[in-house]
């Protein structure tokens, strides 16, 4: 089993997958920076830039800032579809 991580974003990553160059991707700063990050890949929504003096502090903004597509998810599931 190969694993790789470093700089992919979602067309990177199914790229390398697609390739046979890995099994599995690891979206580490990215998950840092979008706790939502697969919903975000599901729904081609923006992503939030990695700030890496948020990461594992700080205050209410970064990692546990709400600021997601949380909106998102809580509109799907009342039914509302959204338009990105």
């Amino acid at each position: 089993m190969m694993i790789t991580n470093g700089g992919y974003d979602k067309e990177k990553g199914n790229a390398v997958l697609a390739s046979g160059d890995a099994d599995l991707v690891f979206f580490a700063k990215l998950f840092l920076a979008n706790r939502d990050l697969p919903h975000r890949f599901e729904v081609n929504a923006p992503l939030n830039a990695p700030n890496p003096k948020m990461f594992y502090g700080s205050d209410e903004k970064g990692y546990t800032d709400p600021s997601t597509s949380l909106r998102v998810n809580t509109e799907r599931s009342r039914g509302v579809e959204l338009a990105w």
